[in-house]
């Protein structure tokens, strides 16, 4: 599997096989116009957590990537924008709300400075995660936290510039593998080890309930921009990774297919 260095807008409308994954990138530095029609898209529990954000940045942020969440996927499913339902399991994974006959399209959504991440696939758990690079004081203490013994090796021998770029290289692909688990961030996370060396694709265990393949996680890390790093994980190996750029002036002229299920 190549990791996606060229994010483009779709020429003719994707389609969704069952052996792909699919990346949306997403700018959040849109104009008030759109945050208003955006706004209009999203659900009462949604808007409900908007209204504490203290933060207008903030507020914007979530408005955008959580309307072009609906706006992505129901260039997937029959359905409106703004009559998409979620629902969340056991675990506080979210999904759409099951319909008779609806294509079993998983999902998931991560934002950091003025990006959006939505990864898409037909059937299989999926898990992105994207973050700005930024300073963060803490992050050793972070590291001791939340990095197992080999990531921690690991960071301490890259070279000293690299050493920010590195640890949210491990953050991500940490954050994007239990996303796709349907996990949360914990001190689980020193249980398991990911790579820090860019560009390198990896294979993980599952949760030891399904059989072969199917128990296994591929994790790609993504790159979508200057001063931005990011991973997808997806449920099975072999699968193939598009990614695709939207464009704000024209979401509407493409509409996605996901193929059907034999």
């Amino acid at each position: 599997m190549q990791v996606c260095l060229d994010w483009h807008r779709p020429q003719t409308a994707p389609i969704l096989n069952r052996d792909d994954v699919h990346v949306w990138r997403v700018p959040l530095d849109v104009s008030q116009d759109v945050v208003a029609v955006l706004v209009a898209l999203l659900s009462d529990d949604e808007n409900a957590r908007v209204r504490p954000m203290l933060c207008d940045e903030i507020a914007r942020r979530f408005i955008v990537s959580h309307g072009a969440l609906r706006k992505i996927l129901a260039l997937y499913v029959d359905e409106r924008p703004e009559n998409i339902r979620f629902v969340t399991d056991a675990r506080g994974k979210p999904h759409l709300a099951s319909t008779t006959g609806a294509p079993a399209v998983c999902f998931s959504l991560s934002h950091s400075g003025e990006f959006a991440l939505c990864a898409v696939a037909n059937g299989r758990d999926v898990g992105v995660d994207v973050e700005q690079i930024r300073p963060i004081s803490a992050w050793r203490e972070i590291t001791e936290r939340y990095f197992s013994r080999h990531e921690r090796e690991a960071l301490h021998a890259v070279s000293p510039d690299r050493t920010l770029e590195a640890f949210f290289q491990g953050w991500t692909r940490k954050e994007a593998y239990s996303k796709a688990l349907g996990q949360g961030v914990s001190s689980r996370w020193t249980q398991f080890s990911v790579s820090l060396t860019p560009g390198e694709v990896v294979e993980l265990p599952g949760t030891g309930t399904k059989a072969g393949n199917d128990d296994r996680f591929t994790l790609c890390p993504l790159e979508p921009g200057v001063g931005y790093v990011a991973a997808v994980a997806a449920q099975g190996t072999g699968w193939h990774l598009h990614c695709w750029h939207w464009s704000w002036d024209e979401e509407d002229t493409v509409r996605a297919e996901i193929a059907p299920v034999d």
